[in-house]
């Protein structure tokens, strides 16, 4: 998802994760982004993080993926 912002985020997480199978591969582009605070507010609101693991990439921290 790049939505960067709350509102796009959290609509898109409405829909999509309730139709995201066990193992399917939820990606952001800016979650602990302090300048788009926007994403990680919806993610916290959809789902319960302490869940699952948000891994990022050595070579571009700012993406990160959930696996469902």
């Amino acid at each position: 998802m790049d939505f960067d912002i709350y509102k796009p985020t959290s609509t898109a997480l409405k829909f999509f994760l309730p139709r995201m199978a066990k193992g399917s591969i939820l990606c952001f582009d800016e979650i602990n982004n302090s300048m788009w605070p926007g994403e990680t507010i919806a993610l916290l609101e959809k789902i319960n993080c302490k869940n699952y693991e948000i891994k990022s990439f050595e070579y571009e921290p700012n993406i990160s993926y959930i696996v469902i």
